[in-house]
């Protein structure tokens, strides 16, 4: 059917599609949205969809595609939104991903990535929504996120499941966690869970900086030193710092955040009360 048509400008299914994604949908130079999500589709996604000039979402979210990276998409200078979350896709997110300057949205939830986080993502100045959370990933949390200042979603987490997971699954970062983080004064969620970071939780400026924050997550690390009291920010609805070596006097500012829905400050070595 595809060779009879002209022109497409957007493609959207969901229907239990299975196969593989027709390389030939690149000849709709017009086309603007692509979403195949929740399907059945396998193989890799074909390198071809670098020359769909025109393509500024492309979502293919849930199916069962394998392969590499596909670098390619990252010369398509009007992607702003991409999302490949939920499928196996292999190796390391690649040096070109800094080309891509427009990208707003970058979801890749729960594929198979390994190797660690280019420092070319500081090129990204107009993201907003980052997410690598349930990979496999290793190595430091680069100080270019720092750049990405209209950041407001970074979910680097190692699974959401709030207990020990094996090693050598998922996600492991290491070093500490960067204070550039808190030049992103539009973060709102902050995921950083079950990694292997260490350190003190850096401030002045820092995390205090993130006065929009409203999620922050960095249990089962190996955080030191004292909790931060957060002054300043009365938008906190989650706070998770479990299981962690943080010590010294629980803040009383804490208290007084009565947007708070959820907090955990078990398992580390910290005193006193709320």
């Amino acid at each position: 059917m595809l060779s009879y048509m002209s022109t497409l400008s957007l493609l959207n299914t969901g229907n239990g599609l299975i196969g593989t994604i027709p390389a030939e949908l690149s000849r709709f130079n017009e086309l603007g949205e692509l979403s195949l999500r929740y399907n059945d589709l396998t193989g890799n996604i074909p390198s071809e969809f670098g020359q769909l000039t025109s393509l500024w979402s492309l979502d293919l979210f849930k199916n069962k595609l394998s392969g590499s990276f596909p670098s390619a998409l990252f010369d398509n200078q009007n992607l702003r939104v991409l999302e490949l979350g939920r499928n196996n896709i292999a190796g390391s997110l690649p040096l070109a991903i800094g080309h891509a300057s427009d990208l707003e949205s970058l979801w890749c939830y729960d594929c198979s990535l390994t190797g660690s986080i280019p420092c070319s993502i500081g090129q990204l100045t107009s993201l907003l929504h980052f997410d690598l959370g349930k990979n496999n990933l290793t190595g430091t949390i680069p100080t270019e996120i720092g750049l990405m200042h209209d950041l407001m979603l970074l979910d680097l987490n190692r699974d959401n499941l709030l207990r020990p997971i094996p090693s050598g699954v998922g996600n492991c970062l290491t070093g500490t966690v960067p204070s550039e983080i808190g030049t992103c004064t539009s973060l709102t969620y902050l995921n950083l869970n079950q990694n292997c970071l260490d350190g003190t939780i850096p401030l002045n400026p820092g995390l205090d900086a993130l006065l929009e924050l409203q999620y922050l997550y960095i249990a089962y690390n190996q955080l030191t030193g004292p909790l931060p009291s957060f002054v300043g920010n009365n938008k906190l609805e989650g706070l998770n710092f479990g299981y962690n070596i943080l010590e010294g006097t629980i803040p009383t500012e804490i208290g007084l955040m009565h947007k708070l829905t959820l907090i955990n400050l078990g398992t580390n070595l910290l005193t006193g009360t709320i």
